[in-house]
């Protein structure tokens, strides 16, 4: 070994050199090709041979011969500068090499790499067989026209879409103006229907269940006797405490007035759907609160062993109320919970559900509210009535000296306002609508042997400058008209009573009125 120090670094640097090249000869590599890595030798000063590279690539090569030490750890660097020499060699772009060749027998089908999807008999063009696809566990073979097959049917399409057209038609019937329709317009409605649910069949995939829809009617039901604004003062169920006509034998109060109420005309059920059909056993209540009282005031009641059979030709519910007029001075909440019996308690169903609220929008005309309000399995075209000015009637009737009227007969009322709505405005009026308050036929029991009549509704809203009318008629056969028997009118007023004996057969028939004025406030 040179003691000279320049001498000492030549000697190590051609000892490097030396190793790198038997490395290079051993591997078989051409040193011109691997300029890059091992750099270009020449004739240094004084005829010695020398290396030249980059500075800091040299820098670098003596910082990790510092750090590997002599001897193994300088032979361990050269060979990590031979494998990065490697990688950063241009690959060859030559095909891959052949398949090995098949060891399949004779007469025997080419098998398969474990690894590859070629043949490895060298069969060309060959089709693999359907591999079924694993989901969660199971296998399932997805052949030709399978996603086709995933798919609803044609014909199970086709009979959702005619069930909720047959529904929407019977609920349309209902309606009034339809009749007057014509046959091309009718015909252009249904198509336009069919065209919206199959659409929406598309979209979806089905149409709405008749399971889900009784879910959704309990979930909206249940919420809302959660929610119930006024459920810390009253119960849900509890009925009004204010009495009618309350101030007909007294002086009113200040601020007893003729007021705009709400006049319950008729209800019912029309549009069924989800597999009902009439006749129906129908219980529940129909209630509206005010803000005289924000208990219920009925307006029909039935328990569900005292159910109200509704059929196709008579598709009416027998009101009872309300108790009371109802004052829309403030938003009025009607409320309706309308069931189905069952065979047993547990197959109810829920046929109609609403809770809504009206507002008073005019002080001047009195105008017909219709409206008829959907549900999910039925539609209940409930007529009401806005009566500006008015004030609260009560209805008796009395058989008197043996006076006897026939085994079916109809008790009636309207009212005949002085000042009616405007022509010209467009809204219907309530000037003329009949108002149903006893039906012999579904209440045989009504007369009393005592000659007292019983009822079921005997409250009618009235405007002070107008009159009411009562009448008695009794059904004619194979005829929509009623013959009437008794017609007898009393000008409303603002408190006492109004009565008149009418002759009939051997006795009288006894009508009388009591008039009051209404009060905002609930006690006096």
């Amino acid at each position: 070994m040179p003691k000279d120090r320049n001498m000492k670094h030549d000697y190590m640097m051609i000892l490097r050199r030396c190793r790198v090249d038997r490395l290079e000869q051993d591997l078989g590599i051409d040193p011109s090709q691997n300029q890059r890595g091992g750099g270009t030798r020449k004739k240094g000063r004084g005829g010695k041979l020398t290396t030249t590279t980059t500075t800091k690539k040299k820098k670098k090569r003596e910082r990790e011969e510092k750090a590997a030490g002599a001897g193994r750890g300088r032979s361990h660097s050269l060979l990590r500068n031979q494998n990065r020499r490697l990688a950063r060699r241009p690959r060859s772009r030559d095909p891959p090499p052949p398949p090995p060749p098949s060891r399949a027998q004779p007469g025997e089908a080419p098998r398969r790499h474990h690894l590859c999807s070629w043949n490895r008999g060298g069969e060309e063009g060959r089709e693999r067989a359907p591999q079924p696809l694993r989901v969660m566990g199971k296998g399932i073979t997805m052949k030709g026209d399978s996603a086709a097959s995933m798919r609803e049917e044609p014909s199970k399409k086709e009979l959702a879409i005619q069930k909720r057209l047959d529904y929407l038609e019977e609920k349309i019937k209902g309606f009034k103006g339809w009749s007057h329709w014509s046959e091309a317009d009718k015909q252009a409605s249904r198509e336009y229907r069919r065209a919206v649910l199959e659409a929406e069949y598309d979209r979806l995939g089905s149409l709405s269940d008749d399971e889900e829809v009784e879910e959704d009617e309990e979930e909206e039901l249940a919420k809302y006797l959660k929610n119930w604004i006024w459920g810390r003062l009253y119960r849900l169920d509890e009925t009004t405490i204010i009495p009618p006509i309350r101030f007909w034998d007294r002086s009113p109060p200040p601020e007893a007035k003729a007021r705009t109420t709400i006049q319950v005309y008729s209800a019912k059920i029309v549009g069924l759907s989800g597999g009902l059909q009439f006749p129906l056993d129908v219980f529940g209540t129909i209630a509206a609160r005010d803000s005289a009282d924000r208990r219920r005031n009925i307006i029909f009641s039935r328990e569900r062993n005292n159910c109200q059979t509704l059929t196709e030709q008579d598709p009416y519910l027998e009101l009872t109320g309300p108790s009371r007029a109802i004052l829309l001075l403030d938003p009025v909440s009607i409320e309706v919970m309308l069931y189905v019996k069952g065979s047993v308690q547990s197959e109810d169903r829920i046929l109609n559900f609403q809770a809504f609220e009206l507002i008073r929008i005019d002080t001047v005309l009195s105008r017909m509210i219709n409206g008829p309000y959907t549900s999910k399995l039925s539609t209940l075209d409930l007529a009401l009535g806005s009566v500006v000015s008015s004030v609260e009637g009560l209805v008796t009737i009395r058989l008197i000296d043996g006076a006897t009227l026939p085994a079916e007969f109809l008790v009636t009322v309207y009212t005949i306002n002085s000042k009616p709505s405007w022509r010209g405005s467009g809204d219907e009026d309530t000037d003329c609508k009949k108002i149903l308050l006893l039906d012999s036929r579904r209440s045989p029991d009504a007369v009393h042997p005592s000659g007292h009549i019983t009822l079921s509704r005997n409250v009618v809203s009235t405007r002070i400058t107008g009159k009411l009318a009562i009448c008695i008629e009794t059904p004619v056969k194979d005829s929509k008209e009623n013959k009437v028997l008794i017609e007898l009118r009393f000008p409303a007023r603002n408190k006492d009573k109004c009565h008149f004996w009418y002759p009939y057969g051997p006795g009288f028939i006894g009508l009388a009125v009591f008039w009051s004025l209404i009060s905002y406030l609930p006690s006096y």
